[in-house]
């Protein structure tokens, strides 16, 4: 294989692997150019034989993140379960053993065996039926009374063993449910992007199934560990804006250009030439006006979204901030856009006495209200947590839905 003019062992690319992953280890192992990365990527993915999925390599990748590694327990045995085997990979392997965890992990059942009363009534009741053959099916005998509590000691050692194989007292038990409840998928971070952007994208992923994950100690310890093995130029997330995608050469690019809302417009503009920039050059060759088309496009379409920012069901976006954003930041952001729209707001507001006059409502009045009402729903932690949560969608997404902290389903339109 050939890359560059440098002859290298021949290129195998196997099932489920990506062709920009393997000539990027090429480039980087030999020090060769992004030209003559690109330039044979696009020959390669122009085969039909050949399927490419993204245009862009891993640069990192960290594999085995488990949340409870970040987490502080007072006592580690708080966290077994009744049946703990359901978890280990030898059980589930089996026919009986997958239908029979299947069965066990079903909400329904796994609620009743979490519950506090359910270990100490299965003892009590495993005990209760040893004890009835032992006093029925006795025969009379000259046995003291010492002789017959120590029998009675010995039916309780046996029920109180087997309750204690139930519930899971093995050191790999415990580790297999520690990888089972708190092993979340791989964080992976391409070529061109700002690490902190694609932990926030990671952290709203897997926050779907283990809410709440940004602005935990996860979600910043990572950032500090990643930062502390690749360059950032940053430690803040920006507002991601899909602006779609276009094909060249066979191949497709996204346009996924990340928004720096809290800068003004002269240096939103100079990011998003950056952005055009950095794309145009892993063309190879251009096609003609490369970054003044994809400027003047991109810019459209952040103007159509800046219009349309109100109208989006999404707290964040309404205020122009990701979701790493602090509480002082939140209050600020807020108080710019209400007084953008004639809106008076503390420190500025004044006393009211009964004697001020108010404006006739108007589109403002309703825009200044929309940006306070979305302020209040996360100016408050427990109810940003809330906010947070992400909700299943029912009705084919017509209705949301999210369970609150004692298990109560609530419908949110």
């Amino acid at each position: 294989f050939e890359m560059g003019g440098l002859q290298t062992a021949p290129l195998v690319i196997w099932e489920e692997e990506e062709v920009i992953d393997k000539l990027y280890d090429l480039r980087i192992t030999h020090g060769l150019s992004l030209e003559a990365q690109m330039v044979r990527f696009q020959e390669i993915c122009s085969s039909e034989k050949v399927h490419c999925s993204r245009s862009r390599a891993v640069t990192y990748r960290r594999s085995g993140i488990n949340l409870k590694d970040y987490e502080i327990f007072g006592n580690e045995t708080c966290v077994r379960q009744y049946a703990g085997w359901k978890y280990l990979s030898a059980f589930t392997s089996t026919k009986v053993g997958s239908k029979l965890s299947e069965y066990i992990r079903e909400e329904n059942v796994e609620n009743v065996i979490k519950h506090p009363v359910t270990c100490p009534l299965l003892f009590w009741v495993s005990s209760f039926f040893v004890l009835i053959p032992y006093f029925v099916f006795q025969r009379p005998s000259k046995k003291s009374l010492f002789q017959r509590v120590l029998g009675l000691g010995y039916v309780f050692l046996i029920v109180a063993c087997i309750q204690v194989l139930v519930t899971e007292p093995f050191d790999h038990i415990d580790s297999a449910y520690y990888i089972y409840d708190g092993a979340l998928s791989d964080l992976i971070i391409l070529e061109g992007e700002e690490p902190v952007d694609s932990i926030m994208e990671w952290a709203k992923l897997v926050a779907k199934e283990h809410h709440p994950i940004v602005r935990q100690p996860i979600h910043i310890s990572l950032i500090e560990e990643t930062c502390s093995r690749i360059p950032c130029k940053r430690r803040r997330a920006w507002e991601p804006l899909d602006t779609g995608a276009f094909h060249y050469l066979g191949q497709e690019y996204k346009l996924k250009y990340m928004h720096p809302s809290h800068l003004d417009a002269s240096k939103v503009n100079s990011t998003i030439e950056a952005f055009t920039t950095e794309l145009c050059g892993r063309l190879f060759p251009p096609f003609d006006q490369c970054i003044s088309t994809l400027n003047n496009h991109i810019a459209s379409e952040l103007a159509l979204f800046n219009e349309h920012r109100l109208d989006s069901k999404n707290v964040y976006t309404k205020l122009g901030v990701e979701m790493d954003a602090t509480a002082r930041e939140l209050f600020e952001r807020h108080a710019m856009k209400a007084r953008q729209f004639g809106f008076n707001i503390s420190p500025y507001a004044r006393v009211d006495n009964g004697t001020a006059t108010y404006p006739s409502w108007d589109i403002h009045t309703t825009s200044a209200y929309c940006v306070k009402d979305a302020f209040y729903k996360v100016r408050d932690p427990e109810n940003r947590l809330w906010n947070d949560k992400p909700c299943k969608p029912l009705f084919n997404g017509a209705l949301c839905a999210k369970t609150d902290k004692d298990g109560n389903m609530i419908i949110e339109a």
